[in-house]
């Protein structure tokens, strides 16, 4: 029985040694880190998830409205701006926010006759949907540039 644990003692550290990123977890601190400097990011991604859910099922009109309106005419555009000028001494805050609505008119309509001409017909839900994917996209480019 002695000498049995020794040897499974080197089984196991074996297999850890072969195997040792499948056993890593992820590093709490980096991702922390992260969420804290993409803040934005975040809170828009959740918000592209609560439209995508807004499509798929019927919510409200008092929690409906406010998201539709926030995404025709805000949030995508800020996206944009934030992958286009991720340094915040590019531009001046008043600047960022006129360019996000002035940019935000011609992105909508962009979105509108993607669906125009796509299989999938332009209604509401696949506005919402198409939206969301659209903002989740601008927020994954953002996440991958820095």
């Amino acid at each position: 029985m002695a000498d049995r644990l020794p040897r499974e003692k080197f089984v196991i550290s074996a297999a850890v040694q072969r195997f040792p990123s499948s056993f890593a977890l992820p590093d709490l601190r980096a991702l922390a880190r992260l969420a804290a400097d993409h803040t934005d990011l975040l809170v828009c991604s959740l918000l592209a998830l609560g439209l995508a859910a807004a499509a798929l099922v019927e919510l409200p009109p008092v929690v409906e409205i406010p998201l539709g309106v926030a995404f025709a005419l805000y949030i995508p555009a800020y996206l944009l701006l934030v992958a286009l000028f991720p340094r915040l001494g590019d531009l001046l805050p008043v600047q960022r926010q006129a360019l996000t609505i002035i940019s935000n008119i011609g992105l909508t309509p962009m979105v509108c006759y993607a669906l125009f001409r796509s299989p999938a017909e332009l209604t509401l839900p696949g506005w919402k949907l198409a939206t969301a994917g659209l903002t989740l996209l601008l927020a994954g480019l953002e996440l991958r540039r820095g």
